[in-house]
């Protein structure tokens, strides 16, 4: 509990420029994840008598809902002329020079202790770790006004703590059974459904579960590179698309999205909700 307290606490510190808009944010999500049904005395909370919102909002729809449709609607009420960027098509062009690697390289080191760390805390996930590395890289940063811009400073400290919050997040998670993450949790319940209890003794009595998952993290980094980097150009040059068609495809894209996960056009209502929240919240710099 005292673990839960202290990253919510992290949370409303490193959100902004604004504690109190952190406050506001973390409230939000607290009061929807309260939806649903109580666990201990079975009674609905929030619902609106809607049999829907029985086990819970649909995290899919929420989370496109506000990161995606807002995006999207903010950026159509932008009526200023947004230039395309020059994109090299070689890969060669696209690799970092030794000064980019120079340049990035305290921000990465920096990414990957603040991302594992963050990842050790539970609930706060990648998302979380990203953006504190990516306002302590601003903070500390020579050229700060850079940051929105290009900077890679503000690229390789966020990727570096996504990456190592997924290892810091296997502590506690093998050590004590509680997830760091929502891929933490799905790994929890993969285990117990074999009947793996996490935990200390896992070290001791199930050594051959144990050591493959931690082996697997070098060995996933090395297979996304094989598999990622001949793409680098293609995805570079995805930047290409038109605004009046990418804007359309992703709300196309969406909407289907949330729709085939349970084929319930509440889904799509929750979408539409959650899209106007996101759009409010980004009006607001929440």
């Amino acid at each position: 509990s005292a673990l839960m307290v202290f990253a919510l606490l992290l949370v409303i510190m490193l959100a902004g420029e604004s504690m109190l808009k952190g406050f506001i944010a973390m409230f939000i999500g607290l009061f929807l994840s309260t939806v649903g049904t109580d666990l201990f005395s079975g009674q609905p909370r929030f619902t609106g008598d809607q049999i829907e919102l029985a086990g819970g909002i649909e995290f899919i729809a929420l989370s496109v809902g506000i990161f995606a449709i807002g995006e999207v609607l903010v950026n159509i009420e932008d009526k200023t002329e947004k230039k395309l960027f020059t994109v090299p098509n070689k890969l060669r062009e696209l690799l970092p020079s030794r000064a980019d690697i120079k340049k990035s390289t305290p921000a990465m080191l920096q990414g990957g202790i603040v991302g594992f760390l963050i990842g050790i805390l539970p609930g706060a996930g990648s998302t979380v770790a990203s953006f504190v590395s990516y306002i302590i890289a601003k903070r500390t940063s020579k050229y700060p006004e850079e940051f929105g811009k290009g900077s890679i400073e503000g690229v390789a400290a966020p990727e570096a703590a996504n990456n190592s919050e997924a290892g810091g997040a296997m502590v506690p998670l093998l050590t004590m059974g509680i997830p760091g993450s929502g891929t933490g949790a799905v790994l929890l319940g993969a285990l117990v459904l074999y009947g793996l209890n996490p935990g200390p003794l896992l070290f001791q009595e199930h050594s051959d579960v144990v050591w493959p998952i931690i082996a697997s993290m070098y060995l996933g980094n090395i297979a996304l590179l094989v598999m990622n980097l001949p793409m680098v150009p293609l995805f570079a040059r995805l930047l290409h698309t038109p605004y009046k068609v990418l804007y359309p495809a992703i709300l196309l894209i969406s909407v289907v999205g949330v729709y085939s996960v349970n084929f319930s056009i509440f889904d799509v209502g929750l979408l539409v909700v959650f899209g106007l929240l996101g759009y409010v919240m980004l009006k607001l710099d929440i």
